[in-house]
């Protein structure tokens, strides 16, 4: 692995934990869980090449949710190239739901 994509890997890693610890807090203010992701996913990969497309399904993103303990996924629709949106049930309360195409999933409490 290159210096170059590991110094991106750690940058992600960070990003998205950033992101996950504060979700709770960002969701309650009105911040949108997707920008949220979308930007951490754009500063990791800042260069000045654009982000090619990733082709996954609703399937993967569905599976992906499902295997992170959440249960009836719905609404899944695609934002973008990169995320999916859609709601999901955790532990008895619903949550909005967001899925990168790297499998990471947030979910802001309704």
């Amino acid at each position: 692995m290159s210096l170059i994509r590991m110094r991106k890997s750690m940058a992600m890693v960070l990003l998205l934990g950033g992101a996950l610890w504060t979700m709770p807090a960002l969701a309650e203010e009105g911040f949108d869980p997707a920008f949220v992701m979308y930007a951490n996913l754009t500063l990791a990969n800042a260069s000045d090449q654009p982000l090619p497309p990733v082709d996954f399904s609703e399937q993967e993103a569905q599976l992906w949710v499902l295997n992170a303990g959440y249960n009836q996924v719905s609404g899944l629709t695609r934002d973008g190239n990169y995320l999916y949106r859609g709601t999901a049930l955790l532990d008895g309360a619903t949550y909005d739901i967001v899925v990168d195409a790297e499998g990471n999933i947030l979910g802001a409490r309704n």
